[in-house]
């Protein structure tokens, strides 16, 4: 993974932990609505680099949509870069 690359998968696993904070659920409401048990919602939480799928349940959980959060986070990390260093960075894929 390249170093922008982590930054955004950091950028975005804050933003969920944001979001689960404004959200003002439990530990265990999020546990029980993913089938996993407290301390794991608390791992994922502190998670600087989460797995895709941890990402959008922790995200779906508390109401925020995964996609949006990621869009996010790329636009800040482009912010965040010389104009040349962003020429390969895009919001979408084209395969």
């Amino acid at each position: 993974m390249t170093q922008i690359a982590h930054a955004i998968a950091a950028d975005a696993a804050a933003a969920v932990k944001r979001e689960f904070l404004i959200s003002e659920l439990r530990k265990t409401q999020v546990a029980a609505t993913l089938g996993v048990n407290r301390a794991t919602i608390a791992r994922w939480l502190n998670a600087r680099n989460p797995t895709l799928s941890v990402f959008i349940d922790m995200a779906t959980a508390v109401g925020a949509d995964p996609s949006a959060i990621i869009a996010d986070a790329i636009s800040a990390e482009k912010e965040k870069m010389p104009a040349a260093a962003t020429a390969g960075v895009s919001q979408t894929r084209k395969d």
